[in-house]
């Protein structure tokens, strides 16, 4: 390795201090005990920063964030990541259900939900589930949601007077800095008091990007001070005192451009093959007959003949024809499935949930990798979705029906139920239930929360079901819990197997609170 500058140059003054430098320079490499903690020819180049979260994503966050909503319109993984993680995350709805310990007031706000959740959100067009897809889509893309919680008033025409107002999280003004000394700080937007809790957020009016405004003049573009408690502020946290969360994309956007600069290129190359083009010798003079259309082309004078897909051009005379015969992509195959896997293992999916190749899958495989990434969804609705989104929308709910003086206090106790995941084969899942709650090792409500359910919810309606079949006559194994040889019945036992559970779906149903839960 090249000796550094100025060692050479110690070594010309001080030979001796040189070789002392040397020794003990070689000392510490003996002495570091990982090896990614080494200097040497293998860590040139590797550079680092010893920033915090915020100097970290600060100056770069931007950029990031454009960056990934241009991947994610415009490049087909990018559009598969966001989809699938919200589908995954939210689906149709994170469910609350009141938890008060009061039954009756559980039936009030049970009754109310009803009704808010479909006109929760301040532009009218979304429902409480619609609201959670689209923010939780704004976490992947943009690095987190926004939202404002807004009281209306009671000519506004609401039976709940109280809104959602989604908003991208471009409107916090993260140019905004200041030190207060004992009072807090503002950083990047966000205002803290004295102990670190958020106090206010400074927001635009109006959207930075949005056109038709001089930005400079328009007193939109003037960040205000909104108090914490009317901000709902989304991301995934990554590092104690990060204020701003990065897109999902971030590990892997590099990789996703320059993997859609080598498929260009592989296209390029195809079309050129799909192509015949060669140079002909003219032996009869420059006015001999044509083949196909022709042209001169400007500056050379040079005459092109074209044909469909293929061109002629004709040279010199004397000139033989020659034909060009592009060279072809050899493992472009296997390079791009690498690079497609390493993406996919970027944003905590796997190869064929990223790119839909189902080709060398199997149940086992297709498994063990949907076991993991259930895992990173199942943190990422519990560690930041359900506490950081749900539960202060659900909040700012019980706070307005206390001040309509529906139920006499906030108590804002409430069980969430995600949806259920897509059973890869109900019938083995079935029967693992079934073994679960045969051996003692589960029970009916774990198993019916697993698949998306509220179990309360659900048993009452199962009670229901029956009473409605009762009065008619009619009888089911399911009913009675007995199998297909005590009964006679010759159903197919995959049926039979998924309804011991009162499921009926394989788990692939949806419970909501849109007034029904089969």
């Amino acid at each position: 390795m090249e000796q550094p500058w100025i060692d050479r140059a110690v070594s010309w003054f001080s030979p001796e201090a040189a070789f002392k430098r040397a020794r003990y320079r070689a000392a510490l490499e003996v002495l570091s005990s990982y090896d990614g903690a080494r200097m040497g020819r293998s860590t040139e180049g590797w550079t680092t920063s010893r920033t915090d979260p915020n100097a970290a994503i600060g100056p770069d966050l931007d950029r990031l964030v454009q960056r990934s909503r241009d991947l994610t319109a415009n490049d087909p993984h990018g559009a598969r990541i966001s989809s699938v993680i919200a589908n995954s995350a939210v689906g149709t709805g994170i469910t609350p259900q009141p938890a008060t310990g009061d039954d009756a007031t559980d039936k009030i706000i049970s009754e109310e939900f009803k009704f808010w959740q479909e006109e929760c959100d301040s532009e009218g067009q979304l429902d409480f589930w619609g609201l959670q897809h689209l923010a939780v889509r704004s976490i992947v893309e943009s690095g987190a949601s926004l939202s404002r919680r807004r009281q209306r008033r009671a000519s506004d025409g609401l039976r709940v007077p109280y809104q959602i107002q989604l908003m991208e999280m471009d409107h916090i003004d993260r140019d905004k800095q200041e030190s207060r000394g004992t009072a807090g700080h503002i950083t990047q937007g966000v205002e803290f008091d004295q102990i670190g809790r958020r106090a206010a957020y400074w927001l635009f009016d109006r959207h930075p990007g949005s056109s038709g405004t001089l930005r400079s003049l328009s007193a939109d573009y003037q960040s205000r001070r909104i108090p914490a408690e009317g901000v709902v502020h989304a991301y995934r946290k990554l590092r104690p005192g990060q204020v701003h969360g990065v897109p999902w994309l971030a590990p892997v956007m590099l990789r996703m451009r320059q993997l859609g600069d080598v498929d260009e290129a592989a296209v390029v190359k195809a079309r050129i093959a799909a192509c015949l083009a060669l140079w002909v010798e003219q032996t009869e003079g420059p006015d001999s007959g044509l083949i196909g259309e022709s042209k001169t082309e400007d500056g050379t004078g040079q005459r092109i003949e074209t044909l469909r897909p293929g061109m002629i051009r004709y040279g010199k005379f004397g000139e033989k024809a020659t034909v060009i015969s592009p060279p072809r992509d050899e493992g472009y195959d296997a390079v791009y499935k690498k690079q497609q896997q390493m993406i996919a293992a970027g944003v905590d999916m796997f190869y064929a949930q990223l790119t839909g190749d189902l080709a060398d899958v199997n149940y086992s495989s297709f498994r063990a990798g949907d076991r993991d990434f259930r895992s990173a969804i199942e943190v990422f609705r519990w560690a930041f979705i359900i506490p950081m989104m749900c539960r202060p929308w659900w909040r700012g709910f019980i706070d307005t029906l206390v001040l309509q003086s529906k139920i006499q206090a906030p108590l804002y106790g409430a069980t969430w139920t995600p949806p259920a995941f897509m059973s890869v084969d109900p019938y083995k899942d079935a029967q693992a239930d079934e073994l679960r709650l045969g051996t003692g090792t589960g029970n009916l409500f774990e198993s019916i929360a697993e698949r998306g359910y509220d179990p309360r919810a659900f048993v009452a309606k199962i009670a229901e079901i029956k009473k409605l079949l009762d009065s008619l006559g009619l009888k089911f194994p399911w009913m009675e819990g007995t199998d297909n040889a005590a009964t006679g019945n010759n159903e197919d036992p995959k049926t039979q197997a998924s309804m011991h559970i009162g499921t009926g779906d394989g788990g692939q149903g949806k419970p909501n609170g849109r007034g029904h839960v089969l």
